[in-house]
């Protein structure tokens, strides 16, 4: 028993030199970060570039020491990169070149500003020298108060480069990848992408030098122009190249007809706007494509390389394309207009120069309308008159200042054009058919505005107006959209209808004045003086064969 007992002792003093020699350590802690962005759907990874000791004590806490190369990158190749990248220098001059180890170049980054140019051009070293392992993002599936949350974990400590994972971000989303991201990771700590997307805006005038808007009113066959107006990231210098292409397409009812300007507009403190034509500097193609099931035009303006194109451009600047239109004869009247949209794709990654971005689509509109005129009997406007003949036209200013007479030009109902010239215009002739459009004349294509109506011949029976009948024709908008439509005829209030863009209304005629009829007192009138000739001359013969038997 005593030996046992010895035995034990000798064990259990040889187990516990053991436990002694062996070195303590402790279970390593791992840490999370967040990223907290704008839009769901991203997938993040983190790189490991530098691991080391964290310190989470006192004065040096956050500070990395022991520093050697992390799992994500590949380090003599990244160390090679860095000598060999002219943005450090050359030769002798390069930051790197006396780093033969992590250490060494975390001594070089330690004090660089997390904005600077040089941190980013280590960045961009960095992902051109990733490693297969990397640490994966989850969540970011929705959004809480406007942010999506996405979380790195089991992160060890180090210094890490973050990044969108390549091809992960949606092309038909107005969206960008981050700028390479760079910091020592702590537990706790969030983080937020690095970048910014453009903005298009389209507006319409009648004129290039107006104020453009949301949406114009004309007559078919009028010009219209547009105008495309393109801003830039905020983060526009991290690109080495940047892609900008306009995709604009205009529904069936407009022509394009060319381009007009495009320019840099670019904002000088709070001085006036300056204008610097882009000349040559873009390619434009017009092609006829489907789009919902409608034959449409598409008008493509590209920039193929707007660092290129023009290098001194700013982020605050903006491009600008305006061109011009026709309204045609298939615009739709009235109810949803004839919409031109546009949207802005883009370069939308820093680090890899990716074109993939696209923004939402702007819109303008362009409306016209259509004039349904009923001739009816001033004292029963029930009763409809067929067979009166106008002409309609407008008053326009011509170049010299003067107001000349424009006369409508109207094929099968719609609107074609304008002429000065009366005999080569179009007699609007109301509709004898029974029925529904008894009476009517329709003009389609319409703006709205003020025309007059000018009557060559009354219906049969009725008096012509001898003075010119004045048509207003009103609209309004909330936004694009055409909320109300009204008329009037002279001071006669007609109807509108807002979903087809007709105006109706009714133009008065007055019967002539009722002559005498046989039977009446004009035949008796007649009867009596014929009696009193008849009477009178026989009293004449009478008197002369009394005249003559007396001689």
């Amino acid at each position: 028993m005593k030996k046992l007992k010895t035995l034990f002792s000798v064990i259990l003093a040889f187990a516990l030199m053991v436990v002694i020699a062996l070195p303590v350590r402790a279970a390593e802690t791992t840490h999370t970060l967040t990223i907290e962005g704008t839009k769901t759907g991203h997938i993040y990874e983190a790189y490991q570039i530098f691991s080391g000791t964290l310190s989470t004590e006192g004065a040096t806490a956050g500070v990395l020491s022991n520093i050697d190369w992390g799992s994500g990158v590949d380090g003599t190749d990244l160390l090679e990169a860095l000598q060999a990248e002219t943005g450090f220098g050359e030769g002798a001059n390069n930051l790197f070149s006396a780093c033969n180890n992590a250490e060494d170049v975390a001594k070089v980054l330690a004090g660089w500003a997390d904005d600077s140019a040089n941190l980013d051009l280590f960045a961009e070293c960095v992902g051109d020298n990733l490693t297969a392992t990397c640490t994966t993002s989850t969540g970011g599936t929705t959004l809480e108060n406007g942010i999506a949350k996405y979380t790195l974990s089991g992160l060890q400590s180090g210094y890490y480069l973050i990044k969108d994972q390549h091809d992960s971000v949606n092309t038909t989303e107005h969206d960008y990848y981050t700028k390479f991201i760079v910091r020592v990771v702590r537990d706790g700590q969030t983080a937020k992408p690095k970048g910014d997307v453009p903005t298009v805006e389209k507006g319409v005038n009648t004129s290039l030098s107006t104020t453009f808007g949301e949406h114009v009113d004309v007559n078919v066959g009028d010009t219209v122009y547009y105008k495309l107006d393109g801003s830039l990231p905020s983060n526009y210098g991290a690109y080495e190249n940047y892609q900008y292409v306009f995709e604009d397409i205009l529904s069936k009812g407009l022509t394009y007809v060319k381009i007009e300007q495009v320019y840099i507009l670019h904002q000088s403190g709070n001085s006036t706007d300056i204008t610097r034509d882009l000349g040559t500097k873009f390619t434009a193609l017009h092609e006829n494509v489907i789009v919902d099931e409608e034959n449409k035009g598409k008008l493509t303006i590209t920039f193929a390389d707007l660092k290129t194109a023009y290098p001194s451009l700013l982020a605050s600047d903006h491009i600008v394309v305006k061109y011009s239109a026709t309204l045609n004869g298939n615009a739709v009247i009235g109810g949803e207009g004839n919409d031109n949209t546009v949207v802005l794709k883009y370069t939308n990654d820093p680090n890899y120069g990716g074109f993939g971005g696209t923004t939402p689509e702007d819109e303008a509109k362009v409306y016209s309308f259509k004039l349904d005129l009923y001739k009816v009997d001033g004292s029963d406007t029930s009763k409809k008159l067929g067979g009166a003949e106008f002409y309609l036209y407008r008053n326009m200013v011509d170049e010299s200042g003067a107001t000349v007479k424009q006369y409508a030009i109207v094929i099968d109902g719609k609107l074609t054009g304008w002429t000065e010239n009366k005999i080569a215009a179009t007699k609007l002739v109301s509709s004898s058919a029974e029925g529904d459009t008894k009476g009517l004349i329709s003009v389609s294509g319409l703006d709205q505005g003020t025309y007059w109506l000018v009557e060559e011949k009354a219906p049969e029976g009725y008096n012509k107006i001898d003075t010119d009948v004045q048509v207003t024709i009103t609209a309004g908008y909330t936004g694009s959209v055409l909320t109300s439509l009204s008329c009037k005829v002279d001071s006669i209030d007609g109807t509108g209808d807002v979903s087809n863009g007709t105006v109706t209304l009714q133009v008065r005629n007055n019967a002539g004045s009722t002559l005498p009829s046989t039977g009446g007192i004009g035949t008796t009138v007649f009867y009596v003086l014929g009696s009193i000739l008849v009477l009178g001359a026989v009293i004449l013969l009478v008197t002369k064969r009394r005249m003559q038997n007396e001689n």
